[in-house]
């Protein structure tokens, strides 16, 4: 989302105020300011100034300069400051100060690091981000320059601020944006690519974005995009249901069958397309065979993921009555909980969900990180990570830790890991622990020898660990 704002305003060597002649911003899930400043002298005693700026992100923002003291040792402050603040919550930013030469960047003078830029307090009034120049920073930056840079006459700098967001959980600004966010996937305007499901539902099922988006998110997506997706599009000029523009791009990704997975959404799609149906404003395929293999409602949470930050995970099967029998509802309870707000097997009404009228589909993690991988989303896969590492139960644990999820990807089976080693005695325990054992002696589970060798040496390691941790505790109690 590149938004140069253009010049602010006429250079006016004359004037004693610092003046923004250019500001520009670019964001998705990381956020990039570059700010010209003119007029800046850095070396004065008493600077306070702001100057608003336009950013699409929530809140109000400004750029300040600010020194206040009669000491001219003391710094002077150049930062960002977004008062009332929400969308940058757990964020980390990194702050560069440089001196310049009519638009060309020439030399760091100043750099600081913050971590969770944003604290807990959605109420917090302000937040500032900046740099603080002082003498010694400018007289190094004097000296690396060779006489080029001289503090007590230039005026020319500029800012650089990189956020970065760092929550693995969906914040609840993000929850409140999807509720205010229309759900435009499922029409063609104002969108120019279309991704199709041939499998999905009776007809097939669509959805609608941008190419903007999708490059902007996904690596993956910007390459395919660049070239025009000449590996695995297919460009239509046929018929339409309705009068509507066509999409620049038809859409249809290759990937395995979702028949190759556990929790790959399926049962999602059949129970989201049966009761929210959506007419398709292009039903003709010039290559009905050559299909994506991830279903289309695991598609649908991602894309709105992108939209809005937010995404709703269902339970793991494995956590879900009969594969846990601590479990109280089966998947299909949960799911039609989830989106009917009642439940399948006795239709009871399920009183802590209403029913949908604009649904917001629940997907499996599992499912999603396997797309998010494709598409080389790194902060959705971090996301996934999270939400299964919080909910795994130890019935669950002996079942995904070899699921082919964790054959597959490492990140996936470390996670799980941590948690058998971490509980190894309650997950050992478990009737579930003690099937898949029986069946890796018979030899049932492809992958599993490679996962069992990790295992035990983190057992070693932690073993080691703990006798390490008791002897110290022993001789300090001496």
């Amino acid at each position: 989302m590149a938004a140069p704002s253009g010049r602010v305003g006429p250079s006016r060597r004359s004037s004693k105020r610092p003046e923004l002649l250019k500001s520009t911003y670019d964001g998705g899930f990381e956020w990039f300011w570059t700010f010209e400043l003119d007029n800046l002298d850095l070396t004065k005693r008493k600077i306070d100034t702001e100057l608003e700026i336009s950013t699409p992100m929530a809140g109000e923002w400004r750029l300040s300069v600010f020194a206040d003291a009669d000491d001219a040792d003391k710094d002077c402050i150049v930062g960002l400051e977004c008062r009332r603040p929400s969308a940058c919550r757990d964020a980390t930013a990194d702050v560069r100060l440089y001196w310049t030469t009519e638009g060309n960047r020439c030399a760091l003078i100043a750099e600081q690091l913050f971590s969770k830029v944003l604290s807990a307090d959605v109420g917090a009034l302000a937040e500032f981000w900046g740099v603080s120049v002082g003498r010694k920073e400018l007289e190094r930056a004097e000296e690396d320059s060779q006489g080029r840079f001289v503090a007590a006459k230039h005026r020319r700098y500029s800012l650089v601020v990189e956020m970065r967001q760092m929550s693995a959980v969906p914040l609840l600004v993000a929850a409140d944006l999807k509720d205010r966010t229309p759900d435009t996937t499922r029409s063609p305007i104002p969108h120019d690519v279309r991704l199709f499901f041939p499998n999905a539902g009776s007809k097939g099922a669509e959805i609608w974005t941008t190419a903007h988006l999708l490059s902007l998110s996904s690596p993956y997506l910007k390459d395919l995009l660049s070239s025009d997706f000449a590996e695995s599009v297919t460009l239509s000029s046929k018929k339409r249901q309705r009068r509507s523009a066509a999409p620049e791009q038809d859409v249809k990704l290759q990937g395995q069958s979702s028949k190759d997975y556990h929790d790959s959404d399926d049962e999602v799609d059949d129970l989201f397309l049966d009761n929210f149906p959506r007419p398709l404003f292009d039903l003709e395929l010039l290559s009905p065979d050559h299909h994506h293999g991830d279903r289309h409602a695991t598609y649908y949470a991602t894309i709105r993921w992108l939209e809005t930050g937010n995404i709703a995970f269902l339970d793991l099967t494995s956590q879900c009555k009969p594969q846990d029998p601590a479990a109280t509802r089966t998947r299909d309870d949960y799911l039609c909980g989830e989106l009917l707000g009642h439940n399948k097997s006795d239709g009871s009404q399920d009183c802590t969900k209403e029913p949908h009228s604009t649904p917001w589909c629940p997907v499996s993690s599992k499912s999603v990180y396997r797309l998010a991988h494709l598409l080389q989303l790194d902060h959705l896969q971090q996301v996934c990570l999270t939400n299964l590492g919080l909910n795994i139960t130890h019935h669950a644990a002996a079942r995904e830790l070899f699921d082919n999820a964790s054959v597959l990807y490492d990140a996936w089976r470390e996670v799980l890991l941590d948690y058998v080693v971490e509980h190894w005695d309650d997950v050992t325990a478990t009737s579930t622990w003690q099937e898949m054992d029986a069946r890796i002696e018979r030899d049932e589970v492809p992958g599993a020898a490679p996962i069992l060798r990790q295992l035990m040496k983190r057992l070693k390691v932690k073993a080691d660990e703990d006798k390490k941790q008791a002897l110290v505790t022993a001789s300090n109690s001496r």
